[in-house]
C-alpha cells in the first residue's frame, strides 16, 4: 500500500490507475445500483483501494471522499463512528490528495469510463492532463 503522506500525485495517480486498470471493472452493488468502497466479491474503488482494512468501516458507503474528509454524518448514522473515519483519513494523508482523489473516485464510478479500455484511458488522460500528471502506457498484450 502507497503512503499518502509522503507519495507525489504522480504516484498516488499511477498507483490507483494500476489497481483500476488490474481489477477491470468497478466496485458495485448491484442490489444496491451503487459503487462501493469495497465490494462483497474484494473490489476496491479508487479510494478503497487506498484504505487499509483495519481503517474501512462500512460507513464509509454511500459517501465522497470529500464527505469523508468533512467528517460530516447523515442524521441517521453515529457521529462517533464518522468523526473517528475522518481522523483516520486524514492521519493517513486522504486530505494532501484530497482533489485529486474525488476525480480518481468519479472516474471509477463513471459507467462510461467501462465501456472499453480506450475509453478509460481516455477519462484518466483528462485527469493526468488537469493535474499535469502523466498517464503510462498500458503493458501491451499477448496475443
Amino acid at each position: 500500500m502507497i503512503d499518502l503522506n509522503k507519495a507525489t500525485s504522480q504516484e498516488v495517480f499511477d498507483y490507483v490507475i494500476d489497481h483500476l486498470r488490474k481489477q477491470g471493472r468497478r466496485a458495485y452493488d448491484r442490489e444496491l445500483g451503487k459503487c462501493l468502497y469495497l465490494a462483497d466479491d474484494g473490489a476496491k474503488c479508487a479510494v478503497g483501494c487506498l484504505i487499509p482494512g483495519d481503517v474501512y468501516s462500512p460507513h464509509m458507503e454511500n459517501k465522497t471522499i470529500e464527505m469523508l474528509l468533512l467528517g460530516r454524518p447523515y442524521d441517521d448514522e453515529p457521529k462517533r463512528a464518522i468523526r473517528k473515519i475522518e481522523r483516520n483519513l486524514r492521519k493517513l494523508g486522504f486530505n494532501r490528495h484530497a482533489d485529486l482523489l474525488f476525480h480518481l473516485q468519479n472516474l471509477h464510478d463513471q459507467t462510461t469510463a467501462w465501456d472499453s479500455p480506450q475509453e478509460f484511458d481516455n477519462q484518466a488522460y483528462a485527469i493526468a492532463d488537469r493535474f499535469i500528471l502523466t498517464l503510462k502506457e498500458r503493458p501491451a498484450q499477448c496475443s
